[in-house]
């Protein structure tokens, strides 16, 4: 994959470009619901299919229309999906929250590029390269992986499960009511970041 064409895309055919917008905005609820489905019911093989499908046609129909952007970011999603699906991997909410990120930047850069709005506020080029490290990563490292994920694109730490990967917990309340704190802080900036991505409108 070019670097370009994740650091600075460029729309060679607008129409191609707003066949593939109409797609994804179809698929990307179906994604959504699915992994919301898999927190309840993890193993369920129905739905590891039903989600890996959705996921290979948004990387289909970014091929076809030739979003080279959406296939960099389409294509190692489908590999953690495949590695779902296929038993080699297993979820969890950590994972689920990267996916979830990611099919969400996906929609926001290519709105950005019918729009001409600049890209360099969603973090495209560290996204790509934490999908691909995620989708090549041993299951051991899978949740560590997801959380260098998010931490790479909305520059904090996830809350949760996330926020105690390869740390102690104190057994302090005191410490415990300052992590909470901190925890609740790390929260609200990453919705002000996504906010602030969504429109100029929300800057500041």
């Amino acid at each position: 994959m070019d670097i370009r064409s994740i650091i600075a895309p460029t729309v060679t055919d607008l129409n191609a470009l707003e066949e593939f917008i109409e797609s994804l905005h179809d698929l990307a609820p179906s994604i959504e619901k699915d992994v919301s489905r898999l927190k309840n019911a993890p193993d369920d093989r129905d739905i590891l299919g039903n989600l890996f499908r959705s996921m290979h046609n948004i990387k289909g129909d970014a091929t076809l229309c030739r979003v080279e952007l959406a296939v960099a970011i389409a294509h190692p999603i489908e590999t953690v999906l495949a590695r779902l699906r296929n038993g080699e991997i297993t979820f969890s909410d950590i994972l689920a929250e990267a996916v979830l990120l990611a099919i969400d930047r996906l929609e926001l850069a290519v709105e950005s590029l019918r729009a001409s709005r600049p890209l360099e506020n969603l973090r495209l080029l560290a996204l790509v390269q934490e999908l691909e490290r995620l989708a090549e990563s041993p299951p051991s490292a899978i949740k560590t992986c997801a959380s260098d994920l998010i931490e790479a694109v909305t520059g904090f730490r996830p809350i949760g499960e996330a926020a105690t990967l390869g740390r102690r917990r104190t057994q302090s309340s005191i410490h415990r009511s300052s992590a909470q704190t901190s925890d609740d802080l790390r929260f609200f900036r990453s919705l002000a970041d996504q906010l602030e991505s969504r429109s100029p409108l929300f800057k500041g």
